[in-house]
């Protein structure tokens, strides 16, 4: 059953890193801000994806406020399996990614949800067939579906991921 576009939902944000200790000393306190306000039910999961810099140092102070929670890969496997190893252990009714260099701001989310709810996606997201498409006159908001990360053997509910 797909997760209902109004209300509010809980909210997994995913950021792979590597290497991006100071990007993450400005980032977070502005995530942690902005995702309050909007969801009584978040979670920050950042992984990363073997870092050679302070990153480990700044992610231990993190994973001890609530919300916040640190995977490490025990080496640099690559964005995209880190990527992964955040969407799996995702908990929310909708999940966004983001990067942690500071590419996206977090203060655009709760538009970005708004933008989601409305149904919006831009023309290159394939997505399910019962989302409906719009184009999208905001070149930020990418995507969004309700199954776009099957869970073989799962039996947690299909999610929206939002890709920022």
């Amino acid at each position: 059953m797909p997760v209902p576009r109004h209300g509010l939902p809980s909210i997994s944000c995913v950021l792979p890193c590597r290497n991006e200790a100071r990007n993450l000393e400005l980032l977070l306190p502005r995530l942690a801000k902005v995702l309050s306000r909007i969801s009584e039910h978040f979670e920050v999961i950042i992984v990363d994806d073997g870092s050679a810099d302070d990153t480990t140092k700044v992610l231990a102070q993190w994973s001890t406020r609530s919300g916040f929670r640190v995977i490490e890969l025990s080496r640099n496997f690559g964005k995209e399996a880190a990527l992964s190893a955040g969407l799996n252990a995702a908990r929310g009714d909708v999940v966004i990614t983001m990067d942690t260099d500071l590419q996206h701001e977090p203060e655009l989310i709760p538009t970005l949800l708004q933008k989601w709810r409305q149904g919006y996606v831009t023309r290159r997201m394939r997505c399910a067939a019962h989302v409906r498409t719009k184009a999208c006159s905001n070149a930020w908001v990418r995507a969004c579906s309700t199954r776009p990360w099957p869970r073989a053997g799962s039996s947690f509910p299909p999610m929206p991921v939002i890709f920022a």
